[in-house]
């Protein structure tokens, strides 16, 4: 449970770094907003338009869903295999103990 608590908090870290540094932001110049790698979960529209859209904004719950699990299986698969060698390395070691004795 500590494992888990630990690899949902560095994957919400994870998105919110990743989000953020991969977000366009061109409201000022008459663009659109987007956030979200590398599924665009959500882009807010501004400037002139005809005929505007009934929504400025659009939202895709699923896009989302999948950017958070991204960052939480890459870091599980990681450290797997980070927990498996050490067990490795250990292993090995008292191999190496058990023949110099």
């Amino acid at each position: 449970m500590k494992r888990f608590f630990l690899y949902s908090i560095l994957s919400i870290l994870s998105f919110a770094i990743i989000t953020f540094s991969t977000s366009s932001i061109q409201r000022p110049i008459d663009g659109d907003d987007s956030y979200g790698f590398p599924f665009r979960f959500y882009v807010a529209f501004s400037g002139m338009c005809h005929p505007c859209p009934d929504k400025m904004y659009d939202f895709n719950i699923f896009y989302l869903f999948v950017d958070l699990i991204i960052p939480f299986i890459i870091l599980f698969l990681f450290g797997s295999l980070l927990r498996k060698r050490k067990t490795n390395r250990k292993i090995s070691q008292e191999d190496l103990l058990d023949d110099i004795q």
